[in-house]
């Protein structure tokens, strides 16, 4: 009895039983990814009630994918690399693999020099791209602001004699001083006139007889943006639309003979200068804010209502020679099949606007189809 009880009364070894790790495992074997992305690796211990959970992440190539101490694997360049996940003698790796991002037409210029926009302009057009979106400074996209009749230099436009089809500059500030009216300096080189917006001549559409801009069809400008420079968009015979949400003034033969142009809102303009339009598709617009005009605005157009509805006396200036029985007249179309829309304060019978119309039909010398007051 007394061996029994000694042997009941020695200490008992309390000490936990270590639990070792017996596998890692992750939630993808491989992953594909393109430069600049990031994808979140977890891994699974076991068993749960592992003593040592704490997982040591590494890549074996940092330059092609790293990899942080919570499992994120960022692209950093094209190339592959093997991120391995670790718990004391276990671990369990994923492959990584990296591309180059296919080349598109949404070129954030940001940081990028005139060289580097127009290579990746280029990559872009050689994958077939037709449609461009820029963010950044128009500096960057190294188009000339002094374009003019006596030089070509607007050729340097980093899309001529390619098949760009939209040109989007919504995203694009720090606009140029342009030459709005076509008046050239005694030197015979562009004038500007203090607004700013898109170079005169900037997609002029021929070249020795050979159309610089076969396929564009839309062109995108921002708020920025409150001119369109002389000859602008001269004899593009596929543009359709321009977008213009804040131009006011609407340069000297800007769209002349681009024969599919039919489409351009314009509420803030309040200037058209002359054969802005001339030759064209438009067959209706309107411009509720325009109070000065120029002759030959409109000329050869299909136009069958035009509204000019702001209040207030107007200014037209008539050609030149006008005065002599020659040039150009200001509404020089088919007027007669036109509905043309006034202000009410240009009524024949009530108006005190200048010029006010003469008659249910007749304004400004001009017989029309019809004139309604608003």
């Amino acid at each position: 009895m007394a061996a029994l009880i000694l042997a009941g009364c020695e200490p008992k070894n309390t000490d936990p039983v270590p639990v070792p790790v017996e596998s890692v495992t992750l939630n993808e074997p491989e992953i594909t990814l393109l430069v600049g992305e990031d994808f979140q690796l977890t891994a699974e211990v076991l068993p749960e009630n592992a003593d040592n959970k704490t997982i040591v992440w590494e890549s074996s190539d940092t330059a092609i994918a790293t990899v942080d101490e919570n499992g994120l694997v960022t692209a950093v360049a094209a190339g592959n690399a093997i991120v391995t996940a670790t718990v004391d003698d276990k671990n369990a790796t994923c492959k990584v693999f990296v591309n180059e991002p296919a080349p598109d037409g949404n070129i954030d210029m940001a940081g990028m020099s005139v060289e580097e926009v127009r290579a990746a302009i280029d990559e872009a057009l050689a994958a077939g791209i037709t449609e461009f979106r820029f963010t950044g400074t128009f500096e960057q996209l190294g188009m000339s602001v002094t374009g003019s009749p006596m030089d070509s230099s607007w050729i340097d436009n980093p899309f001529v004699g390619t098949a760009v089809e939209v040109v989007d500059f919504s995203g694009v500030t720090g606009w140029p001083e342009v030459d709005v009216d076509g008046l050239l300096n005694p030197d015979g080189q562009t004038a500007t006139d203090g607004f700013i917006g898109i170079p005169a001549f900037a997609f002029s559409g021929l070249l020795d007889g050979v159309h610089t801009f076969p396929e564009l069809r839309e062109v995108i400008l921002p708020s920025e943006v409150e001119a369109i420079g002389s000859q602008a968009f001269w004899n593009n015979p596929k543009l359709e639309r321009v977008v213009a949400p804040d131009v006011k003034y609407v340069g000297n033969q800007c769209f002349v003979y681009s024969s599919a142009f039919n489409s351009i809102e314009l509420p803030e303009a309040t200037t058209v200068y002359t054969y802005a339009f001339r030759g064209t598709a438009l067959t209706s617009i309107s411009l509720p804010k325009v109070t000065e005009i120029y002759y030959g605005l409109f000329m050869d157009c299909p136009l069958t209502k035009l509204e000019l509805t702001a209040a207030g006396d107007f200014t037209i200036h008539e050609d030149p020679l006008a005065a002599f029985g020659f040039g150009d007249v200001v509404f020089n179309f088919a007027t007669e099949s036109c509905e043309l829309v006034l202000n009410a304060d240009k009524h024949y019978e009530s108006g005190t606007a200048s010029p006010k119309a003469a008659s249910a039909t007749n304004w400004f010398d001009t017989e029309w189809g019809s004139i309604a007051f608003n």
